[in-house]
């Protein structure tokens, strides 16, 4: 019998494609004979981190169960640890961003259950911005001021609601100069500029589907960065719709690069990470090269 133990972390807000995955891993670890332990998140971030923690004892493997937002927490409770376990996701969140990057498939189920299970683990670099932990990106401006108005929302559709409040707040958002240090060179033309949004990235995708970053790679030991100038209403439209095919960094508003380390001087200017907002700069944002391993 296989004495592998996983423990599995689950998102415990009901939904009908949540419940199905959770249950069909379960089947699935049984069937290899693998023992495991469920574990649901808590909203709180640190109490998710302290539970992850005394439950890993023992525990080769960890199997998340969920969107980027659980992720999330799992990430900031692992990359404390000396040794972390192998990390498999079963996507099961409204934006599934990370799972897209990844390239893990959507269907059909048993394909995303064996990935998680049997999966080659993979190095996987992980970012830093302050004392947080994340594996996805780090929006700061736009991204951040809208994550800030979305928190604790309640939708039958977060997409749509996602879409309809970044389209609003395009109308209303006014860029703002920020200010670097201890950044690469290529970042020197936009120091002090006016900033509708700048994006530093683990990941290619964002904001449900969004290709906000085609040049970040999971394992490149660098994090890539995507700079949106303050810009009339017509170009905002323009940029913000053409995220979602990679083509806005051919805009002349966008510039792009990739850093280890970065440091906001700017007070005020609203952050997001991993699509949760966590306050506003300054801010030291460091990448964490091959930090923890993921299955695919």
């Amino acid at each position: 019998m296989n004495q592998t133990n996983t423990l599995v972390v689950f998102n415990p807000l009901p939904q009908r494609t949540r419940g199905q995955r959770l249950q069909r891993l379960c089947q699935a670890l049984d069937a290899a004979q693998r023992s495991y332990t469920l574990l649901a998140t808590d909203a709180d971030l640190k109490t998710t981190a302290a539970s992850i923690q005394q439950q890993l004892a023992g525990a080769d493997n960890l199997i998340v169960v969920g969107g980027d937002g659980t992720l999330h927490q799992v990430v900031n409770a692992l990359a404390l640890l000396k040794k972390p376990p192998v990390l498999s996701l079963v996507p099961a969140g409204t934006g599934n961003d990370f799972a897209r990057g990844w390239l893990i498939p959507k269907q059909p189920i048993d394909a995303v259950i064996h990935c998680a299970v049997y999966g080659d683990p993979e190095p996987l670099d992980v970012g830093c911005v302050n004392d947080r932990y994340f594996i996805n990106s780090v929006g700061v401006g736009f991204d951040g001021d809208l994550t800030k108005r979305l928190a604790g929302s309640k939708s039958w559709w977060p997409q749509l609601t996602y879409l309809l409040c970044a389209l609003r707040q395009l109308f209303r958002y006014r860029g703002v100069p920020i200010q670097y240090r201890d950044a690469p060179t290529d970042i020197e033309p936009i120091q002090n500029q006016s900033t509708l949004l700048l994006v530093v990235a683990n990941s290619p995708y964002f904001g449900a589907g969004m290709h906000i970053a085609p040049h970040a790679q999971h394992d490149s030991g660098e994090l890539a960065w995507v700079h949106i100038n303050e810009c009339n209403l017509v170009t905002k439209l323009w940029s913000f719709a053409s995220i979602y095919t990679g083509k806005h960094i051919r805009n002349k508003i966008v510039t792009q690069g990739q850093l280890n380390k970065l440091h906001i001087e700017t007070v005020g200017v609203p952050m997001q990470a991993d699509g949760e907002y966590i306050g506003c700069t300054p801010a030291h944002i460091t990448s964490i090269p091959q930090r923890l391993t993921m299955r695919r």
